[in-house]
């Protein structure tokens, strides 16, 4: 490869392709291992749940908001703070966190307006949107139930007593 002084500098040619085989991105890199190329983020699942009164209509403040990190899950019972807690609004307004979860761009506007703390909103991923763009799941109304019924042959039950239930009770 390219030499300086009878150097070589770049020892090998990393490609990237995307599912139909195009190139999206080639790099000249100084070796051939891959730990340089090691995400600099952390991604977490994430969900929150709030009461929703059937008859008016109307939504209470965020009661439980749920992240997911590797093997473990974290329920945070939020509708007994006056205010969020200090390391959870440095998580959700980081940048190198990315937020995972179906519907999660509009948990974290119901947080960033329930508790007038800005999150950020560059580093999410809706899942529901992921999954009708890759034609995994389809439909008007993509939910997490149908994508589990896809992708894992299995599906995940959310009945009117689980959804509807009171988020705030201890």
């Amino acid at each position: 490869m390219a030499k300086t002084d009878g150097e070589s500098t770049f020892y090998a040619l990393y490609t990237v392709c995307n599912e139909y085989e195009e190139i999206r991105l080639q790099l000249l890199v100084p070796t051939k291992e891959l730990l340089h190329l090691k995400m600099g983020s952390i991604t977490i699942g994430f969900d929150s749940e709030w009461n929703y009164d059937t008859r008016t209509r109307l939504t209470g403040s965020r009661a439980v908001v749920l992240i997911a990190y590797q093997d473990k899950i974290l329920v945070l019972p939020v509708f007994y703070f006056d205010k969020l807690l200090e390391k959870l609004i440095k998580l959700l307004q980081s940048e190198k966190v990315v937020k995972v979860g179906c519907n999660a761009g509009a948990g974290l506007s119901k947080i960033s307006c329930d508790y007038a703390a800005h999150v950020d909103r560059r580093n999410e991923i809706e899942l529901c949107s992921f999954a009708s763009v890759q034609g995994t799941a389809e439909g008007d109304r993509i939910s997490l139930s149908n994508i589990c019924t896809t992708v894992l042959d299995a599906p995940l039950y959310k009945g009117d007593d689980d959804r509807l239930s009171n988020w705030e009770c201890s």
